[in-house]
Order: structure tokens, then C-alpha cells, then sequence
């Protein structure tokens, strides 16, 4: 366990959140993720050779708890490795034996390296083992995102007509059920 610094964490996802989002958390937003001892926050932190996973839950005392360190592919790389950089996260509530995914981003510049993808794995087996069922939401457009869902065995559940502005945009909901077998088998 260490601890992190909020300020530059708050820094850094905001900057990602301006390149990913057209309608960006603003700083009290995240601040307020960040504190909430419901939201759980994942990140990675690295740079285009190898990188490691790390979930903290909001609360007043934040302490963070790394997942894995992992490695990217070779051919996968963009440049030579550089300073630890955030590359990307997820912001997420727990509540009972659901949790909902509010957020996820991926810097630019670490884009199509297996980061989004292993963070979404990360955040579910932290918390299968008392989380039955997984909620998101995601444009109607965003086709990479829905295609990752889908491929981790997300299903789409429903539409919500026009729930998106900036451009106005139908928002599929999508969920993932694990239900109580799932702990029990320990799959």
C-alpha cells in the first residue's frame, strides 16, 4: 500500500478527460469520485514498455494497492519508453453487489495497447467476488468501446433515447451478470 497525490492524479485524469470527453468531469467532479468511499478508481502508470494496474477506493484517506504489472507487446509500441505517465483509468461505484462503471479513458497517446482492456479486467476481478452484476453505458457511436464491452462479455440491455448532449446521442446500456455461481465456481 502506498499513498497517491490527489492533486496531481486530479491533474492528470482531467487532462485526459479533456482529449476523450466531449462533455469532461469537471475537478469538483472528480475530487468528489475520488472521495466517495462507494467509487472504487483504477489506473495505469507506466509508459509504452511495461505498465501496472492500481485501484484505490475513494474515502478521506486514500491508499492505493497495485494489481499487476504488465508488459506491452513489441510490435505494439509507438516510441521508446519514457517517464511513468498516467495512461489511463476507470472511475466506478460499489454499492451492495453491483458496481457501475462511471468512466473510463485512455490517454491518447497509449491508445490500442491493451490499456482500456486490462483495466476493464482488472476492475472485474477486484470485485467479482462480491459484485453479481456490472452496469456501463456508452454512446450509440462509439463503436471501440461497444465492440471491448462486448468482447469481455458485456451485452447490451437497453437504449436511453437521447441521453448524451454535446452532440446529442442515444446512450446503450450494457451489463454484465455474473451471479452467484460465478464466486462459487471461482472462474
Amino acid at each position: 500500500m502506498a499513498t497517491v497525490d490527489c492533486d496531481l492524479m486530479l491533474r492528470q485524469i482531467s487532462r485526459i478527460e479533456e482529449e476523450s470527453f466531449s462533455d469532461p468531469w469537471s475537478l469538483d467532479s472528480l475530487w468528489g469520485a475520488m472521495t466517495r468511499d462507494y467509487n472504487l478508481i483504477f489506473f495505469a502508470l507506466g509508459n509504452e514498455e511495461k505498465y501496472t494496474i492500481y485501484s484505490f477506493r475513494g474515502g478521506e484517506e486514500i491508499t492505493i494497492s497495485c494489481l499487476e504489472t504488465l508488459d506491452i507487446d513489441e510490435e505494439k509500441r509507438k516510441s521508446k519508453p519514457g517517464e511513468k505517465l498516467l495512461m489511463g483509468y476507470i472511475i466506478a461505484t460499489d454499492i451492495a453487489d453491483e458496481s457501475e462503471l462511471l468512466r473510463i479513458a485512455v490517454a491518447e497517446k497509449f491508445k490500442r495497447l491493451g490499456v482500456g482492456k486490462n483495466l476493464m479486467q482488472a476492475y472485474k476481478n477486484e470485485l467479482k467476488n462480491h459484485c453479481d452484476k456490472f452496469l456501463l453505458e456508452v454512446r450509440a457511436s462509439n463503436i471501440g468501446a461497444k465492440t471491448l464491452y462486448e468482447q469481455l462479455g458485456y451485452k447490451e440491455i437497453t437504449i436511453r433515447k437521447d441521453y448524451y448532449s454535446n452532440p446529442k446521442e442515444d446512450a446503450c446500456i450494457y451489463s454484465l451478470e455474473l451471479g452467484p455461481y460465478y464466486k462459487l465456481d471461482g472462474m
